[in-house]
């Protein structure tokens, strides 16, 4: 009678073991998880001063995502410059979303071939850091060898950046605003455009 109710303890109890196992889908097949698209090719920026050049690389490299990750996902805000915003009112507000969808598209095949040049060249006017946070003001060129009709593919003007040290000691953009210098078109230009 012992080894009867055992039995039946161990066999209930193998069932409820298998129960379990087939309710939490242990042995089925997952969906693999897509591969993250940044590479460390450009680095992150480790310090303030980095930043900018980190930029440019993932630019020049035609990597959206490396671009992306230079910047704050939840506190970024772009400052278009006057002049594009008058012309493109729907430039503001502009913050990390569409930075992403911009760059996702400036990169793609169909707007700027792999074999293009893309290069942003600034010249930096002045500096200041802070313990967690820095202020650049930056002259630059951006050229993008883009296939689009009446967009230009250089750009120039002033910008100025803040910087803030996130909490892994990477540097990132969390403000940026654009300026004209003269009548040149701007980055805003390119942003407006390319969207």
């Amino acid at each position: 009678m012992m080894i009867g109710t055992f039995m039946i303890r161990w066999m209930l109890a193998t069932l409820l073991v298998m129960f379990l196992v087939a309710g939490c889908d242990l042995f089925t097949t997952r969906h693999a998880q897509a591969p993250l698209e940044t590479s460390d090719l450009c680095g992150p920026a480790t310090s303030s001063d980095r930043v900018l050049d980190v930029l440019d690389c993932t630019l020049e490299f035609h990597m959206p995502e490396d671009y992306l990750a230079n910047f704050d996902r939840q506190n970024y805000s772009f400052v278009p410059d006057g002049a594009a915003l008058s012309n493109h009112n729907d430039l503001l507000p502009w913050g990390y979303d569409q930075e992403a969808s911009h760059i996702r598209r400036l990169l793609s095949d169909q707007v700027v071939p792999m074999d293009s040049m893309v290069r942003a060249q600034f010249q930096e006017e002045e500096s200041i850091e802070w313990a967690d946070s820095a202020r650049y003001l930056e002259t630059y060129t951006f050229h993008v060898g883009h296939v689009l009709e009446g967009i230009p593919r250089e750009v120039s003007g002033r910008a100025e950046f803040i910087f803030a040290r996130s909490i892994d000691g990477t540097w990132r953009i969390r403000w940026w605003r654009d300026e004209a210098v003269g009548d040149q078109a701007t980055w805003s230009d390119i942003k407006a455009l390319i969207r």
